[in-house]
C-alpha cells in the first residue's frame, strides 16, 4: 500500500513538471534583431559595390522589420533607425561588421560597409 502511494505520488510530480514545461509559451528570445521602421522597406534589395561593380549581394528586409544578408546567410542585429530613412545595423559572417543603408526612394538607395565600401541598393521588382 505504502508502496502504491508514492508510486503515485511520484507520476502526479512527474506529470506537473510536465505541463509547466510545455505550457506553450515561448520565453526564449530571438537572435534575429528586428527594427519597426525598416519594414517598410520590406523586400529583396541588391547590392552593387561602387569599388567592385561585379561584386555584390543580396539584402532581405523582412515584413516584421528583420535583415538578412542571404548571400551570407547571416542575419543583421542591433538595427538602429539613424532618421531620414536611414539605418545602421551590425552583422557577422566570419567576421563583424556594420552596414549602413539609406533609402533614397521606394526602390533605391546607398550602402555602406564596413568591409566593402561604398554601393548602392536596388530594390528587385
Amino acid at each position: 500500500m505504502y508502496k502504491k502511494i508514492i508510486t503515485m505520488i511520484s507520476i502526479l510530480f512527474i506529470l506537473s513538471l510536465i505541463t509547466l514545461g510545455c505550457s506553450g509559451k515561448n520565453n526564449s528570445t530571438s537572435p534575429i534583431s528586428k527594427n519597426e521602421g525598416i519594414k517598410k522597406h520590406a523586400g529583396t534589395w541588391d547590392v552593387v559595390l561602387t569599388d567592385e561593380p561585379d561584386y555584390g549581394y543580396s539584402i532581405l528586409i523582412g515584413t516584421d522589420g528583420s535583415v538578412v544578408l542571404m548571400d551570407y546567410n547571416a542575419y543583421a542585429y542591433n538595427i538602429k533607425d539613424l532618421g531620414s530613412d536611414k539605418y545602421s545595423m551590425d552583422v557577422f559572417s566570419g567576421t563583424y561588421f556594420t552596414i549602413t543603408l539609406t533609402f533614397s526612394s521606394k526602390n533605391s538607395g546607398t550602402i555602406s560597409d564596413s568591409l566593402l565600401g561604398e554601393g548602392t541598393i536596388t530594390k528587385r521588382n
